[in-house]
C-alpha cells in the first residue's frame, strides 16, 4: 500500500515538472491556469490517510508521516 502511494507521489512530482517547463516555455507569466494547476495538483496528491502494517487507518498527519518514514526505514534498513 505504502509502495502505491509512494509512486503516485513519484508520478506527481514528474508531473509538476513538466507544468513548470511549460509554464517556462509559454513565459513566465504568473496567470490564472498555472496557479490553478498547480494548486488542483497540490490538493489531489496529498496524504490524507493511510493504512499501517496492522491495517488501521491512521488520518493524523504527524502520524501518517512517521507511518511512511518507518515504512521506508524498515524496508531500506536506515
Amino acid at each position: 500500500m505504502l509502495v502505491k502511494e509512494y509512486v503516485r507521489l513519484a508520478q506527481g512530482k514528474v508531473l509538476k515538472k513538466k507544468y513548470r517547463v511549460q509554464w517556462l516555455n509559454l513565459g513566465d507569466k504568473n496567470s490564472k491556469f498555472f496557479f490553478n494547476s498547480i494548486k488542483n495538483h497540490q490538493c489531489r496528491s496529498k496524504i490524507l490517510s493511510i493504512h499501517d502494517d496492522n491495517g488501521t487507518c491512521i488520518i493524523e498527519e504527524k502520524k501518517v508521516n512517521d507511518t511512511i518514514v518507518n515504512y521506508f526505514e524498515n524496508l531500506l534498513g536506515g
